[in-house]
């Protein structure tokens, strides 16, 4: 950036804000022109015995470099050539000089601050002007070798020396301007020969700086590059003069304070920067406008209701902010500060623009996606469905980002040896299918797919998604099939749609149907009731006959919790309109003698089935069809079978759980009603039963006296009787239960594995 009188010495009163470079010399004045002959970098080295080459990295006419060796280790080396057979005895004082000097400065630190020192840098252009991880800009390569004027008649000692890109770029007091280079995206102001022409007023950089967007940066540059020197302002006037304006206001109010924390030593550790970082964010939000103050302090505000008042803005200047915590991810050593980055990064993606996100952000997430901390991959897994969802618009160059980058990029994690990160992924899926889609359909309506079709594109992406689908149905641990059933099953079916020859029932009820034969997990069983729901809906009517055997198959697991959920998932189909007439009758038909049972759930749930039946049908069939079945378990008819409380007042009393267990677990139901059914026709009192059957055998006797024990009245006869097919089939679940976890048991005890009971024992002091 050029200075006020065109060069380039750096000046203290810059308000500790940027590095400045100003001043009309570039260095010290050499005499002479470039030598003749020009030797390798290998000839220079003979003279230093301890230096060992290695290779070289870099040559110009006048400056070479090379990779060496010494004693301490591996050296860069430069060298430049001065041609003068006297310079040895008139440096011997100098050179004196700094020894003592070096030997005073050995252990401080091997810096100096150049701009306070008012030393003239030399060579100030776009690849001398470095940028850290934190956004700070430094000056590099100071160059106090090179002449301070040139011939105008003779490029030569402009070649040697300023030319060494070869791109005849001129960098040359007092006209460069760096800061043109940067917003024209590389474009230079001057060569050497409009340079020459400008000098005497014969040309002007119109057509570059026409390429500056900015009419504030523009009109900057161009008062910045007059040939008079004393016409242009210091860089203290254009900071002040621009702020709020080129500048934004939160560069000098906010970014520069914040950010110097960062810069100045000793040098922060990349963990404490995250910690900082987090610790500020709301502050950061407020001070460069993406929050409002009053909405980020309201602690006690829903946070619905806090995204619903957050206004839709985009903050640039946040982006300096994302950076700073990218460049310190990789080198991160704790897990809290990786998760603390990870947060963070979701957090920014609300406020950066789209390209940021796909450009800048994904890929450090991707990073840690393959941390050894299984926590870490849990949180990047989150945090990149986060952002891809955050992503409005794809640009063009993204266009094919999840085919190319994104998918390939998490085939491994449905691999992964932890259960937990598997999970995260089997839960996130659904989201991610539907973003790829979006971001498919986006391409399609912005023509940006030339090259390939839309329907060939969302076939390969179902079938992607479908293989991984179809992995997570067959993992080894129940958690990832429930987390999947539970939390994405609806959306896949929305995703995966009417594919030509498929329809989700062969891409998802097909794997579910088989978790009703895992007898182990109860948990899984119940999800599939609880989730059977949204992909019923999304199949359609068809499906009634599929899923009537799997109902019925629930209302008779072991588990009673299952039970309810078979239950409300019949009302809740039945609501949806999925069921014809003959189905719902069917359907009561066997759910209606559980209003009996000892479980008050699963009572309840038989009333809301019963009355959402009542309320879809005709008065007609009501009375003719679920009257007949309900009212033997009413103590009184009832005419408003649709209302659940009329119906929960009216209901008889439950068997008692006692007698319910002891028929559940008891040899032969059946045989054992019979008997109840012939005493009552006998008109043998429940009391005397057990002594007054001399025939039956001594574990039936016993049976029938902990059933008159338990509670068993002359009325539960008759009710259980009409609930023989459920208790029948109840015990055999039963049976076929315990048959498995006996099986399961002696497998353990054949591989010397002890269940033990450990009672958990409260650390805080609780009861």
């Amino acid at each position: 950036m050029g200075g006020p009188a065109g060069g380039e010495t750096t000046q203290q009163s810059v308000r500790q804000r940027v590095a400045v470079v100003s001043g009309d010399i570039m260095g010290n004045h050499l005499a002479g022109i470039a030598p003749s002959q020009i030797s390798p970098v290998e000839t220079y080295l003979s003279d230093l015995p301890d230096v060992q080459y290695e290779s070289s990295l870099g040559s110009t006419r006048f400056l070479k470099v090379a990779k060496c060796k010494m004693w301490e280790g591996l050296v860069v080396v430069k060298v430049f050539v001065i041609h003068d057979p006297t310079l040895q005895h008139q440096l011997s004082t100098y050179k004196k000089k700094i020894e003592d000097v070096s030997t005073k400065l050995i252990t401080a630190p091997n810096c100096l601050q150049f701009q306070y020192l008012k030393v003239y840098h030399g060579d100030v252009k776009l690849e001398n002007v470095m940028v850290s991880s934190w956004n700070w800009l430094l000056l590099a390569d100071f160059a106090t070798i090179k002449p301070t004027t040139l011939p105008e008649n003779d490029p030569a000692d402009f070649t040697y020396f300023f030319d060494t890109s070869r791109r005849r770029t001129c960098y040359l007091a007092p006209e460069r301007c760096c800061l043109a280079e940067l917003f024209t995206e590389g474009h230079a102001l001057f060569d050497l020969t409009q340079l020459l022409a400008y000098r005497v007023g014969d040309y002007l950089p119109t057509k570059v700086l026409d390429k500056i967007d900015d009419p504030r940066v523009k009109a900057m540059v161009e008062h910045m590059i007059q040939r008079d020197p004393s016409s242009r302002q210091s860089i203290d006037q254009y900071l002040d003069q621009e702020r709020g304006l080129a500048f934004p206001e939160h560069f000098y109010s906010f970014l520069w304070p914040f950010l110097k924390q960062f810069a100045v030593t000793p040098i922060m550790p990349h963990d404490d920067k995250i910690k900082q970082i987090k610790n500020s964010l709301s502050d950061i939000l407020v001070a460069l406008g993406a929050e409002d103050k009053d909405l980020i302090n309201e602690e006690a505000v829903d946070e619905e209701k806090k995204d619903k008042e957050k206004p839709d803005r985009k903050c640039e200047a946040l982006i300096i902010i994302s950076s700073l915590i990218s460049s310190s991810l990789r080198a991160l050593h704790f897990t809290s500060s990786k998760l603390d980055a990870l947060e963070l990064l979701g957090k920014l993606s609300e406020y950066v623009p789209d390209e940021i996100i796909l450009d800048r952000i994904l890929p450090y997430i991707f990073h840690l996606l393959h941390d050894d901390e299984p926590r870490v991959r849990v949180c990047s897994i989150h945090t990149l469905t986060h952002c891809l969802t955050l992503v409005a618009s794809v640009p063009r160059s993204d266009a094919n980002i999840f085919p190319e980058y994104i998918l390939p990029s998490l085939a491994d994690i449905i691999q992964d040896e932890v259960i937990i990160v598997r999970q995260a992924y089997a839960e996130n899926i659904a989201t991610i299918a539907e973003t790829a889609l979006r971001f498919l359909e986006y391409s399609q309506l912005q023509g940006m797919m030339t090259s390939y079709s839309y329907e060939t594109e969302l076939a390969t992406l179902q079938e992607v998604i479908q293989q991984k689908v179809a992995t997570m149905f067959s993992d080894p641990s129940n958690v990832v099939k429930r987390t999947l059933m539970e939390k994405t099953v609806t959306k896949l079916c929305v995703f995966f749609g009417k594919q030509k020859g498929k329809s989700p029932n062969d891409v998802l009820l097909s794997h579910m149907i088989t978790f009703l034969n895992d007898k182990h997990d109860r948990h899984l069983r119940l999800s599939f009731f609880t989730s059977i729901v949204g992909v019923a809906a999304y199949i359609g009517c068809h499906c009634a006959d599929i899923l009537k055997p799997l109902l019925l198959q629930g209302l008779s697991d072991a588990e009673e919790s299952v039970v309810v959920a078979a239950i409300e998932a019949m009302t809740s189909l039945t609501e949806l309109g999925l069921f014809p007439t003959h189905l719902q009758c069917d359907l009561l038909t066997h759910t209606s003698p559980l209003l009996i049972h000892p479980n008050l759930w699963i009572r309840q749930s038989v009333v809301g089935l019963v009355s959402v039946i009542a309320g879809l049908l005709p008065l007609v069939n009501v009375q003719t069809a679920i009257v007949a079945r309900v009212q033997p378990f009413l103590v009184k008819p009832l005419l408003q079978l649709n209302r659940e409380v009329c119906i929960l007042s009216c209901l008889r009393p439950p068997i008692s759980r006692e007698v319910f267990d002891a028929l559940v677990k008891s040899a032969d139901v059946g045989q054992v009603l019979s008997l109840l059914q012939d005493a009552q026709k006998q008109k043998i009192p429940l009391a005397t039963l057990p002594s007054s059957l001399s025939h039956i055998d001594h574990p039936t006797r016993n049976l029938l006296r902990r059933l008159v024990g338990g509670g068993l009245t002359e009325e539960n006869i008759e009710q259980l009787i009409k609930m023989q097919d459920h208790l029948t089939r109840l015990q055999r679940q039963k049976k076929a239960t315990e048959a498995i976890r006996s099986s399961s048991q002696q497998q353990q005890q054949q591989l010397g594995l002890v269940t033990q009971r450990i009672n958990p024992v409260s650390q805080f002091g609780y009861e």
